[in-house]
């Protein structure tokens, strides 16, 4: 008999010829399952081997192990995200600078990609050694690449100088320091020793404190300030060269009164190198009126420089905020 045709067939061992197995889609089987059967035993996985941790990935054609990835996406601008979500976070290679997508674009406000916290660690440096000035820079001191920004935030922490305080200039676009066409003026409030003031008016430099009073800024030893600047340009196609800063700062040092102090300053820069559409800076250089006191440990100064989020020179229209 070739064909036997039943309902329910039982039996105890079934043996089964060449052909195998025939099911009703035409498939066949010629053996039966192996009950140890391993992943790396099908046909689309190939993961021998596999250490603690991994996992499977698809590398276009096969199932592979592979290690777990950490961390977030990364790539150029012209790599995000087609559809953006409010969810977003990448790092942006181009800028060197961790963004978020920001989808609200009602009222005028304009959605896109902005940098995550408000604002963006560019540069930071401590000092230790006793020197006349440090350059704080952010992007590519070559090539002004990357970190576009227009409007910064600096953080200045000081263990007291060896003389009265500390001024600094600007970085332009060239890479040059600048030392002309600084215009400010700043203000000191001693403890329970009155007021001092002190102004420039085209000056090759801008101080952080007042130096024309010798007996509230002579060191005393122990000393620390800090001061919290914010500088910022608005490019477009008029010209726009002036940069705009304003700082505080306050204190217990350099004998002020009391020893303690409250002190603001503010004012513009007109000094600033052009670089295609725009009049960027590149960073500052800090200088000390005596040089920095000396520490065997630890940091007599510490510098960081932000830039701030919404500022981007990439989103600035028709390119006017890009340089470089």
């Amino acid at each position: 008999m070739s064909t036997l045709n039943v309902g329910t067939a039982n039996a105890t061992t079934v043996n089964v010829g060449t052909g195998g197995l025939v099911f009703n889609d035409g498939t066949t089987q010629t053996t039966a399952p192996n009950p140890a059967l391993a992943l790396n035993d099908l046909t689309n996985v190939t993961a021998g081997s596999p250490s603690t941790g991994q996992n499977l990935q698809w590398n276009g054609s096969a199932w592979v192990n592979a290690d777990a990835s950490g961390g977030i996406d990364e790539g150029t601008v012209g790599q995000r995200a087609n559809s953006p979500t409010g969810s977003s976070i990448r790092y942006n290679t181009d800028d060197d600078v961790l963004e978020a997508y920001m989808r609200n674009g009602g009222e005028g406000m304009q959605a896109g990609w902005y940098a995550v916290g408000g604002r963006q660690l560019i540069c930071r440096r401590e000092i230790k050694t006793a020197s006349s000035s440090h350059d704080f820079v952010w992007g590519s001191q070559s090539s002004q690449s990357n970190t576009k920004f227009w409007a910064y935030e600096v953080v200045f922490n000081f263990f007291e100088s060896n003389g009265s305080g500390w001024y600094w200039r600007f970085r332009d676009a060239n890479g040059s320091i600048n030392s002309s066409e600084y215009y400010w003026a700043n203000y000191l409030r001693a403890a329970n020793d009155g007021t001092a003031r002190m102004n420039g008016n085209s000056r090759g430099e801008v101080y952080l404190n007042c130096v024309t009073d010798s007996y509230r800024n002579s060191p005393n030893g122990e000393g620390h300030h800090l001061f919290h600047m914010y500088m910022m340009n608005c490019p477009n196609s008029d010209g726009a060269n002036y940069w705009s800063y304003r700082w505080n700062g306050a204190g217990g040092t350099l004998s002020e009164g009391g020893n303690g102090m409250g002190l603001w300053g503010g004012g513009s820069w007109r000094g600033a190198a052009s670089q295609g559409n725009s009049y960027p800076i590149t960073g500052i250089r800090l200088y000390y009126t005596e040089g920095g006191k000396t520490v065997s440990q630890g940091a007599h100064t510490i510098v960081s420089v932000y830039g701030l989020a919404g500022h981007e020179g990439r989103n600035i229209g028709e390119n006017y905020g890009l340089y470089g």
